[in-house]
């Protein structure tokens, strides 16, 4: 019995430790020192937000230089943004220098020509975007936003976007059999010894 509990604990602790160690062995691959994954840091708008200001301008903050001279006009093609009928709203992409402006190599700003009242809009990112070392974003990623009076067609659902992993759920649905097998395996035999 003592070794089914050891094995059962052993996977656990397995399955669970599986993603921090994928994690820990993710670089940039740049050679450097840093270990973040090329992402988005914030923004000034978050998918889902109601009630936008129409003459706001939308800044995107990355983990890595995206302003380089290499890349910089690959990365202003990477954005485009619809309203709820699908039609493309016309903005500009402003970056900065990144010799000369370094804390702002990481931004990049959405200068929307005029937002509408009571309208919903989407800004999609491609997954083709860079920074400076190579990376790519390597998914689309969208950021769906509306002005003041905007009434949602869909009632009763929230439209944020959710970050899971559905991988992660798997480990802990397999954690939580490999427990209950152990947990029934200790009572069948303690019912057996007596």
């Amino acid at each position: 019995m003592k070794k089914i509990f050891k094995l059962s604990f052993l996977i656990i602790i397995l399955l669970l430790g599986w993603p921090s160690l994928t994690v820990l062995a993710a670089g940039d691959g740049s050679g450097g020192a840093n270990n973040n994954a090329f992402d988005i840091v914030s923004s000034t708008v978050d998918d889902g937000e109601k009630n936008v200001n129409i003459d706001r301008e939308i800044k995107f903050v990355f983990s890595k230089n995206v302003a380089n001279i290499a890349i910089v006009e690959n990365n202003r093609q990477c954005f485009s943004m619809v309203d709820s009928s699908g039609n493309a709203v016309p903005f500009e992409v402003v970056t900065f220098d990144d010799q000369l402006e370094r804390e702002k190599r990481n931004d990049i700003i959405i200068k929307p020509e005029a937002f509408k009242e009571a309208e919903e809009y989407t800004i999609t990112i491609s997954p083709n975007l860079q920074p400076k070392n190579g990376d790519i974003l390597g998914q689309e990623i969208k950021y769906t936003f509306s002005t003041p009076g905007y009434i949602s067609e869909v009632t009763g659902s929230d439209s944020a976007s959710t970050d899971s992993n559905p991988s992660q759920w798997w480990i802990a649905v397999i954690a939580l059999v490999v427990v209950a097998a152990a947990a029934f395996a200790l009572i069948k035999r303690k019912n057996n010894a007596q």
